[in-house]
């Protein structure tokens, strides 16, 4: 009598068990479903480009809760949103309407969709020289380094501390040393690309230092997806460099064959506004300091018809495409000298 009462309470627990754990398991993926939804749905709303936006939704509805997380870290571009409030509080310059070009006919639609996507004017009068040698590229910025008179801004993805580091780091010293304001922008990614770095040696010098989005432990922050890869030097507001050039050992050591080639330009005109314009945004974003505005556009320097394109971190990737997509190279290297890339 007694086992048979054992058994029957056994039989009831059981009952009882049964349809809590099916409760649960309904809430767990009734949860996991509305945060892979909502995830999709931010997706939706915020994707630029139907492929990308579709692709994280398979993610989000594959893995529920890792998807979305996922989504979280890397999808979201965070920049985005404080990027465009200080595009607001950091508007374009002022161009005089001299230096206002006029592209030729054959590129006019192309001309229009450039300034469409970018908000920025194509500006006449500039010179654009293209450095091919890594040894003539860098001698070319320590030079209008060590000619400044009022200011240094250098934008790098990657600073090695090696010889050509110290080149650099003693060039920007001298001019801090000389009173010129000088300040220099890492990617907080980029820098840990080099080791010793190049902040011991500009410590104490007068340069001011600043990373763009480092990663943190307190509060979490790694936005690997989220860098700045400009590669940028404007001095004086009269000259400027830009390209694919970063500050490595690798373009000037070891055989030839084995060395990195990138190529770079030196600019010179009006134009060097437009590219004062992106450093100044890039650096209060990164130091959170008061909105900043370039000085009036440089006198013209060349005839070449010329607009700052930025290339990321906010998002703008898809302005470059947009360009590329209804560009003729051809074209382009015949008639017209558009797109300073950044």
């Amino acid at each position: 009598h007694h086992a048979a009462a054992g058994r029957h309470r056994a039989d009831y627990v059981t009952q009882r068990q049964m349809p809590t754990s099916q409760i649960v398991q309904t809430a767990i993926a009734t949860l996991g479903f509305a945060v892979a939804a909502m995830a999709a749905i931010h997706a939706v709303l915020n994707k630029r480009r139907p492929q990308s936006a579709f692709g994280w939704i398979a993610v989000c509805f594959t893995l529920p809760f890792a998807g979305a997380l996922l989504y979280y870290l890397l999808g979201i571009n965070r920049v985005r949103t404080r990027a465009r409030k200080l595009l607001k509080e950091l508007p374009e310059p002022p161009c005089p309407t001299d230096y206002l070009g006029t592209a030729p006919p054959a590129l006019a639609p192309l001309s229009r969709l450039g300034e469409s996507v970018t908000g920025r004017p194509l500006m006449t009068g500039n010179r654009v020289d293209l450095l091919h040698d890594a040894a003539e590229t860098f001698g070319a910025m320590i030079a209008a380094i060590d000619a400044a008179a009022r200011y240094v801004h250098f934008a790098t993805y990657i600073f090695d501390g090696g010889p050509l580091g110290r080149r650099f780091a003693s060039a920007l010293a001298g001019a801090a040393a000389r009173g010129v304001d000088v300040r220099v922008l890492l990617d907080g990614v980029g820098d840990f690309y080099s080791w010793p770095g190049i902040e011991p040696l500009l410590r104490g010098t007068g340069v001011r230092l600043a990373h763009f989005l480092p990663p943190r432990l307190l509060p979490p922050s790694l936005s690997i997806n989220l860098r700045n890869h400009r590669k940028s030097l404007i001095v004086d507001g009269i000259v400027a460099f830009t390209g694919g050039v970063n500050v490595r050992e690798r373009y000037v050591d070891g055989p030839a064959e084995r060395r990195m080639t990138d190529l770079h330009c030196r600019v010179a005109g009006p134009v060097v506004t437009q590219m004062e314009s992106v450093f100044r945004r890039d650096w209060q974003f990164a130091t959170g300091g008061a909105p900043e505005r370039p000085g009036k556009p440089s006198p013209p320097a060349g005839s070449s018809l010329c607009r700052v394109v930025t290339d990321g971190p906010d998002g703008e990737l898809d302005r470059l495409t947009a360009l590329r997509s209804e560009e003729h190279t051809s074209e382009l290297q015949s008639h017209l000298n558009l797109v300073c890339r950044l």
